[in-house]
């Protein structure tokens, strides 16, 4: 039983019992290759970055992602980081290849050579320094669910 609750001047918690909970399982599935399916469509993976150091493995979550969007700040992780795993390739042409969807943000974290470097690629610049209530993270996740939502105009069929 887990008990979660305030510290009591006497030492012991108050709260509530929470009941024991069933294990917990994570799945990588994601990292495999996209398999063919027969009964619905395709998942679709987004990746969001933040300015948190990479880990060794981001050139593989990129890989399996289909949109890549970027915290500001996660932005100059991307463009300073995913060059040092590539020690023997062109820093220039890593950097292109790991280009972001979108940069979404306050944009008080992105350098500016940063930011002109991926505008100049054409990655979508999303300022939302009017927005001080949320946080880049959930600025992103919002974007991705509006960019995935059926009506949106950059997802819908033709």
């Amino acid at each position: 039983m887990i008990r979660l609750g305030r510290k009591s001047r006497r030492g012991d918690f108050e709260g509530r019992k929470l009941a024991k909970m069933g294990p917990m399982s994570h799945s990588s599935t994601f990292l495999l290759p996209n398999l063919p399916t027969d009964n619905g469509p395709a998942l679709t993976y987004a990746l969001v970055i933040l300015n948190q150091r990479l880990p060794r493995f981001t050139p593989l979550l990129w890989e399996h992602a289909q949109v890549h969007v970027c915290a500001d700040g996660g932005a100059n992780r991307v463009f300073d980081e995913l060059p040092c795993f590539f020690p023997h390739d062109d820093p220039s042409d890593i950097r292109k290849r790991y280009k972001p969807y979108a940069i979404k943000g306050d944009m008080d974290s992105i350098r500016t050579d940063v930011l002109d470097f991926y505008r100049g690629l054409g990655t979508k610049i999303i300022d939302e320094s009017h927005d001080q209530d949320t946080t880049d993270l959930h600025k992103c996740v919002a974007y991705i669910l509006e960019l995935l939502n059926p009506e949106h105009p950059n997802t819908r069929q033709k």
